[in-house]
């Protein structure tokens, strides 16, 4: 059996890319706290966040 291989741990300065459901809800009003929400927690771990461009399409 072949050994699974682990990604390298992240590192502060990292960057981390953001996606959303295929719906694209991330770029409704309704959804905007969430995402703020979630970007300040990637940067409170040190993480660079990178919103996807289709994250942000909306329904």
């Amino acid at each position: 059996m072949k050994e699974l291989k682990k990604p390298h741990k992240l590192q502060i300065g990292d960057k981390v890319a953001v996606v959303s459901m295929s719906s694209g809800m991330l770029g409704e009003d309704f959804a905007k706290h969430e995402l703020d929400l979630g970007l300040k927690r990637i940067k409170e771990f040190g993480l660079i966040p990178v919103v996807m461009p289709n994250a942000l399409k909306g329904i």
